[in-house]
């Protein structure tokens, strides 16, 4: 059963594939694309295993669209679409790459050729890294440069990404293709004075679940049982949630460790720590500064940090609810929590990662830091503020560094950690 639904969900991505390869996309929107690749495959009987990918220019892959995404194709634009079919959880991946800028005709080229090379040598018994050399010196053949730390991968049922790599490039730690499993081959090229490495960018807009464990949110649980009934591990898009949840009410589920963080209180009568990501204010802004929904169209162009305003009003709105918890946190209690508050960067409005300013580093790492110590009347303003010195602080505030030191000082053994 497996095999056959494997063939099938190849013979349907590879169908639809090849319609997308044909079809002339310039002055359509992402949003479109995406939406209209995913309904041929859902046509034909499939499920998508993930969401279309719609990449353009400089971005390598990884991107679809948001809900109303209004990025639009133009006439010189390099798109790669990637997608994938899937029945009952067995995936077929594949992608193309439509060019509408003949200068870039050589990259079409280079992958397609590359490609097929591969998959001629590939069967059971063959090394990975043959592949990968066959790959790398079909690419560098015509004065391009393949793309190192991006590779195929193995597919297994409601997995993508199965554990083994498929490289672009020879290199070592190679297995050998065993004789029943299946596997993607995604040679992906540059041009010949690329580096050769991608970096990873600042929208993260595909989501998938990493397990089933409940929030004691019911809000929150319903939306997690929905994902998993119709996707199971598989990626995901927020626009695929629309349909049962409107923008704002799925972020609100997405908020829910805001009340958590309230509960937690209440639940334990021992010490403990807790620790909370609140993803509020990354992107897509869909907040007001009110908490109102708003549209979460996106500017021209793939840098989050262009929409000021709604990075400003979405970091407006986190600022009140997070004011709410600590309020919550402090009411009443007898023995009120230590209280950290910390980004894990700047802002990025003048950041170039290529060609960073002095000014755009100096926002980047000026990272916002707030402690709450309750029965210290230390001034912390003389300490030097930082994500990698929070616990030190905290613990000199609260136990004498002296005798810490002399405590430490007799241990037999120790830990030491370094880093690279």
């Amino acid at each position: 059963m497996a095999y056959d639904d494997y063939i099938n969900a190849g013979k349907i991505a590879g169908e639809v594939r090849e319609n997308v390869r044909k079809t002339d996309w310039v002055g359509k929107t992402v949003y479109e694309i995406c939406e209209y690749v995913e309904s041929e495959i859902k046509k034909r009987g499939a499920k998508c295993a993930f969401p279309v990918n719609t990449s353009i220019n400089e971005v390598a892959a990884h991107y679809t669209a948001e809900p109303n995404d209004e990025i639009e194709i133009t006439e010189n634009d390099l798109v790669k679409i990637d997608l994938g079919a899937q029945i009952d959880g067995y995936i077929a991946d594949t992608a193309v790459t439509v060019c509408y800028n003949p200068e870039f005709d050589t990259l079409v080229q280079g992958a397609e050729s590359a490609l097929s090379n591969a998959m001629s040598m590939m069967k059971a018994g063959v090394k990975s890294s043959d592949v990968g050399r066959t790959i790398e010196k079909t690419i560098k053949d015509l004065g391009l440069t393949p793309i190192a730390n991006l590779s195929g991968h193995s597919l297994e049922q409601y997995t993508i990404h199965a554990g083994k790599s498929v490289p672009n490039i020879w290199s070592i730690g190679s297995f050998n293709f065993p004789s029943e499993q299946a596997f993607a081959c995604e040679p992906f090229v540059t041009t010949g004075n690329g580096l050769g490495f991608v970096h990873e960018g600042k929208v993260k807009n595909i989501f998938a679940l990493a397990s089933r464990k409940k929030t004691k949110d019911k809000e929150a649980d319903e939306m997690l049982n929905f994902i998993w009934n119709n996707f199971n591990l598989l990626p995901f898009a927020l626009r695929w949630l629309l349909e049962k949840w409107e923008e704002r009410e799925l972020r609100e589920a997405s908020l829910c460790n805001f009340s958590e963080l309230v509960m937690q209180q209440q639940k334990f009568n021992e010490p403990m720590f807790v620790f909370s990501h609140i993803l509020v204010p990354h992107p897509p802004y869909i907040f007001g500064p009110e908490g109102e929904s708003i549209s979460s169209v996106r500017p021209q162009g793939l840098e989050s940090w262009e929409n000021q305003e709604g990075y400003i009003n979405s970091v407006k709105f986190a600022n009140k609810k997070i004011q709410h918890v600590v309020e919550e946190l402090l009411n009443d209690v007898e023995d009120p929590p230590v209280i950290i508050i910390q980004a894990d960067h700047g802002i990025g409005f003048d950041f170039e990662s290529s060609n960073p300013s002095d000014d755009g580093i100096t926002q980047k790492m000026s990272i916002f830091s707030a402690y709450y110590l309750p029965g210290i009347e230390k001034n912390l303003s003389d300490d030097v503020i930082t994500p990698v010195n929070t616990f030190r602080i905290i613990f000199n505030s609260y136990f004498n560094p002296q005798n810490f030191l002399k405590a430490f000082n007799n241990i037999k053994y120790r830990i030491t950690l370094s880093r690279a």
